[in-house]
């Protein structure tokens, strides 16, 4: 189940019956009025504006509970848990730490009706009814979910203040058969295993919200999955604007890169490695499930590999301190060695005895103008015990200071899949042949346009 915002735009909304459904969403009627009179409509959205809808079950939310508590904040966050069942002895009374229960309608007569092959998903849509009876007032945005949901509101708050609550036209999610506004920051998480490949390499946007967390491995391979996630809460309370947005920094005398993922993890890698590259996901997960052809994912993924020159040494996020009203402090601790011999190649050196990273970037939005890059200030451990700094990194961002990162920052690395319709359908052959491949470095001293030059190699690939 995915995340839905639904602005209440209706002054009354109902439920409806047809005889021969093709869609569930359908059978519920919305009836629209403008807002726009009331007081506090001039005002910009804010926390008070949205109010949060989870659908769970007494069976699971013994386990479950920890993802809400890690987000959800009492008299701040408006927060209704609607279970199927009135819970049972053992889960009350329910602590001051989680939001407070309702039992959601009995909706029997209407999947009977609409014979649906998801009955979740009717439960899910009649939520929103419930929500909306339950809480109306300054009322701005409803936002459905699962019980495995973890919400980051700064984040919501400010996407959805981007968009006009009184039109009828917006619905942000993933996954649902309706038309909806799509946004990278919303995750389904129609995978499995170990996502620590798209942590470290997230788009750039903010990270809105987390599903299916029962699905995956731990955030933190040292923790369980409840503990996991009121570790990433510790950096999501200090700047959620910048949890898991990537900056990518060198070291050019070792010739080593790094990926940083704030709040998350840092990558050192043996060997420069352009930006275009880093910025594609570590196949570290696997897929919901592998009945589909290739590809198996919506965006590009990297392959794992025995190459100690393409393979990183691993940090994981350990601690955050705000030093001061602009600047804030990370640290990044090596949780296992890595196994593998130093890269090979010429003038490079061995990341090995690196044990901390701390990352002290200024405490402002991703998405506004910094003056400065972050620091990142890489220490490793001397014999005895003690640490030894070996300096800091230069990191690319928007305005570029170095000119490494610049001349990196302007590779081109693109790829796609062919169809090959001569191939047999499900033969390894065409999920092999089929996989194209672009790279162009110092795509910025090109006259082209980027979608002219993107469509003249595409047709060159292809021809």
């Amino acid at each position: 189940m995915c995340l839905t915002c639904v602005p209440p735009i209706g002054s009354h909304i109902s439920s409806r019956i047809g005889a021969n459904p093709t869609n569930i969403f359908q059978h519920f009627q919305v009836t629209t009025r403008k807002l726009s009179s009331l007081p506090h409509e001039s005002s910009n959205t804010n926390i008070s504006h949205l109010v949060f809808g989870l659908l769970g079950s007494t069976q699971s939310w013994h386990y479950r509970k920890p993802y809400i508590e890690s987000w959800w904040h009492p008299n701040v966050t408006r927060v209704f848990l609607y279970l199927d069942t009135y819970p049972t002895n053992d889960l009350l009374p329910l602590l001051p730490a989680s939001p407070p229960f309702r039992v959601s309608d009995d909706i029997s007569k209407l999947l009977n009706d609409i014979k649906h092959v998801a009955p979740i998903m009717a439960r899910m849509v009649h939520g929103v009814i419930e929500v909306f009876r339950e809480e109306k007032e300054g009322v701005r945005w409803y936002i459905m979910g699962d019980d495995d949901s973890m919400c980051f509101v700064d984040n919501l708050v400010d996407v959805l203040s981007t968009y006009d609550h009184t039109k009828t036209n917006h619905e942000l999610s993933i996954g649902k058969n309706v038309s909806m506004t799509a946004h990278q920051g919303l995750h389904h998480i129609d995978l499995r295993g170990d996502i620590s490949g798209l942590f470290s390499s997230h788009p750039k946007a903010p990270l809105l919200s987390l599903h299916h967390i029962n699905h995956i491995d731990p955030f933190f391979r040292t923790m369980d999955r409840s503990e996991s996630a009121k570790h990433l809460m510790k950096a999501a309370n200090v700047d959620q604007s910048r949890l898991l947005q990537q900056t990518i920094c060198y070291k050019r005398k070792l010739s080593w890169s790094f990926s940083l993922s704030w709040g998350f993890s840092v990558h050192i890698y043996e060997k420069i490695i352009p930006r275009s590259i880093l910025k594609i996901p570590l196949e570290t997960f696997k897929p919901w499930s592998w009945l589909f052809k290739p590809p198996f994912y919506m965006f590009n993924t990297r392959p794992l590999s025995n190459d100690p020159c393409a393979t990183p040494h691993v940090f994981s996020f350990d601690s955050i301190k705000k030093i001061n009203n602009h600047e804030v402090l990370t640290n990044y601790v090596r949780m296992a060695p890595r196994g593998m011999p130093s890269c090979g190649l010429a003038g490079n050196h061995s990341a090995d005895m690196v044990s901390r990273i701390e990352v002290l970037p200024p405490v402002t939005k991703p998405n506004q103008v910094v003056d400065e890059d972050p620091y990142v200030a890489v220490v490793r451990k001397r014999k005895g015990g003690k640490d030894d700094g070996l300096g800091l990194v230069a990191c690319a961002t928007e305005n570029v200071s170095d000119p490494l990162a610049l001349e990196l920052g302007s590779t081109l690395h693109f790829k796609f899949y062919a169809g090959n319709e001569s191939l047999k359908e499900n033969s390894d052959e065409q999920a092999t042949q089929s996989l194209q491949i672009i790279h162009l470095p110092k795509i910025n001293t090109y006259e082209k346009t980027d979608l002219k030059l993107m469509h003249k190699l595409v047709e060159e690939t292809l021809s």
